[in-house]
């Protein structure tokens, strides 16, 4: 709530603004930054911030002279703020005063990730999931999945080349602080990613955009429970529909324990896609058949990924075991990195998942890596085509 003194003394900051301020102000007023409606010395409950915005709810602050010493008074006003449903983004005076168009680009990507990505045409516009990915698994070779970490690299430029290359299925990471299952050249690029200050929101734009470019092509997202679950399961499931995601799956939700997710997913037309690994034995294989659609992803080894692959003669026989128990697709991952591994593993599978050597070439050659990432999917797909 607003008192009376605190609107006073808002009202004569609003008289006396130093200077970085006022040019603040100025840019925020004569250019109606993004459109949006910033206002000046607003009184928010016992804080009066220096700019202020309902739609989205954001605070900016120039720190200075005034605040010089007081890093727990803006710990605590910060708290305060953000508690009210505000993101709050700092500004140095210096910064202000000596490189305004740095502090306008920065305070733009800010504004961008807040915004929900676009609202797509109507779903059945978009065509069903199951379609998609029945159509990649039903060619007359298996089927090619590959894998990026999204915000990782030029990821846009990124997956169009895998598309480019022969990919039949994409799989799109979702950065995650504590990726257990992952080795390290992925846990790198989901460091990478946060660092770029990819969120959620990033990823289903990315999704969606993907969606507008490749209309036939699979798109899966592949990442943990607590980015998925942070707003319910039926708002990602419906993000995901909206974004014309064809599957999803989630690392560290065990079958067993999967009684929000997988419904929702399926409620919204998209494809719960579960894991299976060499310790998964005859009597678990049907709860984590039961219910999964798509494609089912054989983890041949036991461990993170980017190990060793596993023995052929394993793989073979654990896929042989997994399709006596369910008629979906059976598709292998974990450690293969050359087309002469993929080509091994496609006689003996429905598909062939890459995804470390893939994220290792983005590591390696940044913006150039479409290139790169072109010529090995193409290698990892030729391989593929004639394996059988």
């Amino acid at each position: 709530m607003r008192d009376a003194n605190s609107l006073k003394h808002a009202q004569n900051m609003r008289k006396s603004m130093p200077e970085p301020e006022a040019r603040m102000w100025n840019e925020l007023r004569a250019t109606r930054f993004r459109a949006i409606k910033f206002r000046r010395q607003k009184v928010i409950g016992k804080f009066i911030a220096d700019f202020a915005a309902n739609e989205p709810k954001l605070v900016i602050e120039l720190d200075g002279d005034t605040h010089a010493g007081s890093e727990n008074y803006d710990v605590m006003r910060t708290g305060y703020l953000e508690e009210q449903g505000y993101a709050v983004v700092r500004f140095s005076n210096s910064d202000v005063m000596s490189n305004m168009e740095g502090v306008l680009h920065r305070l733009g990507v800010i504004i961008d990730r807040m915004t929900p990505p676009p609202q797509p045409p109507p779903l059945k516009v978009r065509g069903h999931s199951m379609t998609r990915l029945s159509n990649a698994f039903a060619k007359p070779h298996p089927a090619l999945v590959c894998f990026l970490t999204a915000g990782d690299g030029e990821t846009a430029a990124n997956l169009d080349a895998l598309v480019e290359g022969g990919a039949d299925v994409i799989e799109l990471g979702m950065p995650f602080t504590d990726p257990m299952a992952d080795g390290p050249a992925i846990q790198a690029a989901n460091l990478r990613s946060l660092g770029n200050g990819t969120t959620t929101h990033d990823v289903f734009a990315l999704a969606f955009e993907f969606r507008e470019r490749h209309k036939d092509v699979p798109l899966v997202l592949m990442g943990y429970a607590n980015p998925m679950l942070r707003r319910g399961a039926e708002w990602f499931g419906s993000q995901c529909a909206a974004a014309g995601v064809d599957g999803v799956i989630c690392v560290d939700i065990p079958p067993e324990e999967d009684d929000a997710l997988g419904p929702e997913l399926r409620s919204f037309g998209v494809a719960p896609i579960r894991l299976a690994t060499p310790t998964t034995d005859d009597n678990r294989l049907p709860a984590v058949v039961e219910g999964s659609q798509g494609f089912l992803y054989y983890v041949a080894v036991a461990g993170i990924t980017g190990m060793q692959q596993a023995a052929i003669e394993s793989i073979e026989a654990n896929v042989s075991r997994i399709k006596k128990a369910t008629e979906i697709p059976v598709a292998v991952g974990f450690g293969v990195r050359t087309p002469q591994q993929a080509a091994e593993i496609a006689r003996v599978a429905d598909g062939v998942v890459v995804g470390s050597a893939l994220v290792d070439l983005v590591a390696e050659h940044g913006t150039a890596a479409p290139a790169k990432l072109r010529e090995l999917t193409s290698a990892l797909s030729q391989a593929m085509r004639t394996a059988r």
